[in-house]
């Protein structure tokens, strides 16, 4: 009996073995039993002028890239048992700087937003009401 309780596990390890062997190896050994590629790299070619929607939708992409920035909110939240107070993610998303005074407006309910401008520069904001416009 105990003889072939060892067989047996030592089977099974030989076959998580080569299972985890195969498995560890299949990107190498896909491409031998498809039979190869037989894929030939295109030479690059250049795609001529852009239409005229494509290179207004780049000159305002580069006029208004400045004023675009991420945002980052955190809430104050209290725990049930321990009644600790302290501040946790809330969300994240885009906005802009809509005009020269630098003041922008996210439309988030929470209690603390954080917004870094492409330069990478973090600028502590407030929230408000969002523009309709």
């Amino acid at each position: 009996m105990r003889d072939r309780f060892a067989l047996r596990l030592l089977l099974l390890g030989v076959a998580v073995f080569i299972a985890v062997a195969l498995w560890r190896s299949w990107p190498n050994v896909a491409p031998l039993l498809r039979g190869g590629s037989d894929a030939t790299p295109r030479a690059v070619v250049a795609r001529g002028d852009l239409a005229a929607d494509e290179k207004s939708t780049i000159e305002l992409f580069e006029r208004s890239r400045a004023s675009v920035v991420f945002i980052s909110t955190r809430q104050q939240v209290q725990d049930f048992w321990t009644r600790n107070v302290f501040s946790v993610p809330r969300g994240t998303g885009s906005g802009f700087i809509w005009d020269d005074a630098g003041t922008w407006s996210p439309t988030s309910t929470s209690s603390r937003a954080r917004a870094r401008q492409l330069c990478g520069s973090p600028t502590a904001a407030t929230t408000g009401r969002a523009s309709s416009a």
